[in-house]
């Protein structure tokens, strides 16, 4: 696992009284700060307030320790700055493979110059102790938004975090480096004061060097595992070398938690995870969390993100491109969900409400529409029950029925259609073609509404249908349109 120390956690109270004693981090005996632990000998990180690096930088107070450093505020004496000063802990000094990790991350830092990535300032060594000086940002890293109880995130706030966050990895990418820990933890929403979040990636201590020469220092051996197994690709769980489709997997995953609330896999033993991460697609979201439903444009990119093949997921270029065109509703799916709305609310009026009809005397015409094209979401419009439709198809239809101020409402296949939901009585039933179909068809009569059989593949069967109770058929070949049009002849015939 990576180091989880990162810059930018604010500071402890500075009038929180003092205490001649603190509790050591690796044995949890109690030790005086000036002084090692008595227990295990290792220093505190308190140790190194007041000290100064380089005659440039003094250390000033603790921000963080995780397992493989310790992150402290710093200031530039020439300057006058703040800035993050990053230390390997000293247990680690005498190990050649920390070390070297240590070092890469300074590199790849350097070599990524980017306003999402934190930049770094200097690099050197103290008395034996690596140390790395970085820009200090203040701000609130995201997995600390999604661990307390808070209304979702908008669907435009998580679109704007994950596009900076692409537009990072398309630079990291772009000069050979994989991240490889991308999570929650490692992502740093910051207020810049004018009203726009803004995003910075951190912890590249993971990082891999796609270009790194045949004569570098290799830091991950075959089939050795790094990352954090909430969020690993699937090639990362076998413990292959991963490439930049990895760091994909890995946002879609965070893609999928913003959008539900939660992970989409979630097991307490990290061989279950690799398991579900490497063989099981993702629950669809709205059964997770909030269990809300995402535009279908957003869904479709979390799937395509989560790919269990590398080769099937989208670059990073292609994933921002597809999230822009979909936040602003110009991507192939919500364009196509628009047109086939509006085809449906001309297709559903009569022929006197399609009249062109004169508006003034410069000759100027309008379409007449009583149905709004804003979807009803008030259950006013006429309630029409779905019987026994996919989820996809049931999605449709739902959506088509509602941007003409329908008030559609599912029926599992093991339910009967009632005759009423609360005080609204069913107006029309739309029943999909299927197996024992006369069947079907006997039981949806039992709630009184005309019924529309919708998909049918045999023309043949159409007689005896009608004969059966049906009040109208629709062909498996049919548009959408058609079949909104025909259901509110339905409700307004009552036949």
């Amino acid at each position: 696992m990576s180091d989880d120390t990162r810059p930018g956690f604010a500071d402890a109270p500075r009038d929180a009284p003092a205490s001649p004693f603190m509790q050591c981090a690796h044995c949890g005996e109690a030790m005086r700060p000036e002084k090692p632990c008595p227990s295990c000998g290792r220093a505190s990180p308190s140790a190194r307030i007041g000290q100064v690096l380089a005659g440039k930088y003094r250390v000033e107070a603790v921000l963080g320790q995780g397992g493989f450093g310790v992150v402290y505020r710093g200031t530039h004496l020439s300057l006058g700055g703040d800035v993050a000063i990053k230390f390997l802990l000293t247990e680690w000094t005498d190990h050649a493979h920390p070390r070297v990790r240590f070092k890469r991350e300074a590199e790849v830092l350097a070599k990524l110059r980017h306003p999402g990535i934190v930049s770094v300032f200097d690099f050197g060594e103290d008395g034996g102790d690596l140390y790395l000086v970085m820009e200090l940002v203040r701000g609130t890293v995201l997995s600390d938004l999604l661990s307390v109880e808070l209304p979702p995130f908008s669907f435009e706030r998580i679109g704007g975090i994950l596009v900076q966050v692409l537009e990072v990895l398309e630079a990291a990418h772009g000069a050979g480096i994989v991240h490889r820990d991308l999570k929650p933890d490692n992502i740093m929403l910051l207020d810049a004061g004018d009203g726009v979040e803004r995003v910075k990636v951190l912890d590249f201590g993971l990082a891999l060097d796609l270009e790194a020469g045949p004569n570098s220092v290799k830091l991950t051996a075959t089939q050795t595992i790094n990352g954090t197994p909430n969020y690993m690709s699937p090639e990362q769980c076998r413990g292959q070398r991963v490439d930049p489709a990895s760091d994909i997997y890995t946002l879609g995953v965070i893609f999928y938690e913003l959008i539900a609330g939660e992970r989409p896999f979630i097991q307490d033993e990290a061989a279950a995870l690799f398991a579900q991460h490497m063989f099981v697609d993702a629950p669809p979201l709205e059964e997770r969390g909030y269990k809300r439903a995402a535009p279908l444009a957003l869904a479709a990119l979390v799937k395509r993100a989560m790919a269990k093949k590398p080769q099937e997921r989208p670059t990073a270029p292609q994933l921002r491109a597809a999230l822009e065109d979909a936040l602003r509703g110009i991507d192939p799916i919500s364009l196509a969900a628009r047109g086939a709305a509006d085809r449906a609310a001309v297709g559903a009026l009569s022929r006197s409400e399609r009249a062109i009809k004169p508006q003034d005397a410069g000759g100027a015409v309008t379409v007449e529409s009583p149905m709004s094209l804003q979807p009803r979401i008030d259950g006013e419009g006429p309630c029409i029950a779905l019987w026994g439709f996919s989820p996809k198809r049931l999605e449709d239809l739902r959506a088509v029925l509602a941007v003409n101020g329908a008030s559609p409402h599912a029926c599992s296949k093991d339910e009967t259609p009632p005759s009423s939901y609360g005080e609204a009585k069913v107006a029309a039933i739309l029943l999909a073609a299927g197996p024992d179909l006369a069947a079907s068809l006997s039981r949806a009569r039992t709630a009184g509404a005309p019924i529309l059989v919708v998909g049918l593949e045999d023309a043949s069967a159409l007689p005896s249908l009608i004969r059966a109770g049906a009040a109208d058929v629709v062909m498996n070949d049919v548009d959408d349109t058609i079949v909104c049009q025909k259901a509110f002849r339905l409700v307004k015939r009552r036949r």
